[in-house]
């Protein structure tokens, strides 16, 4: 009889313990969700970039230069973004991982030949209008770019042979308060060339 009663109380003990794992469980699920972001991936021709949906100036903006010809925007709650040495990671909410990488990367979603990083109040107006994302930003105002090794550019930071390079300004050109930051990786074949902005 000792024995059924401690059997009885070890299966209510077990049933109440598997419940109160149930709940945190249930709790951290909607904490990991609570912690993500809302961003949008807006593809053009060339290009994929990577913006917060309801984004400010200093939030990073990402553009990967391709050979796709694609228009499309896809929104994506995202958990964590990684930069990689040569590529991008982001993990959505569903546990799932986009992988945005330079050259021909087994592990890639999206391959590219140029990953540029930007943020600050000289960029925002290129990439975002009054309702949020522009369908189809400006790319081309980007001062960090990746060029062929073929072809001779004028750069203010890297040049031939560098594989990165980045540019900053954070004070006053001509009294307007501009702020910038860029930089860009590129695959072997092109070289990182980056430009002060002119106003």
């Amino acid at each position: 009889m000792k024995h059924t009663h401690f059997l009885i109380s070890m299966f209510i003990f077990c049933l109440i313990s598997c419940d109160q794992d149930r709940e945190l469980l249930k709790e951290n699920n909607l904490s990991i969700r609570n912690n993500t972001t809302s961003y949008q991936i807006t593809g053009i021709p060339g290009y994929q970039i990577l913006l917060k949906t309801k984004g400010n100036a200093q939030d990073e903006i990402y553009i990967l230069s391709t050979n796709s010809v694609r228009d499309f925007q896809q929104h994506i709650e995202v958990r964590q973004l990684r930069e990689l040495d040569s590529g991008l990671e982001i993990e959505l909410d569903s546990g799932d991982k986009i992988r945005w990488m330079l050259g021909n990367d087994p592990v890639a979603n999206v391959t590219g030949y140029s990953l540029a990083k930007v943020s600050g109040n000289y960029y925002h107006p290129f990439f975002y209008g009054y309702n949020g994302p522009l369908s189809n930003p400006d790319v081309d105002k980007v001062s960090c770019k990746c060029k062929e090794n073929t072809i001779k550019a004028s750069c203010d930071h890297g040049g031939r042979g560098a594989t990165e390079c980045s540019v900053e300004h954070g004070g006053t050109l001509v009294g307007s308060g501009i702020q910038m930051k860029c930089n860009v990786k590129c695959e072997p074949g092109y070289y990182a060339c980056c430009k002060n902005i002119e106003l």
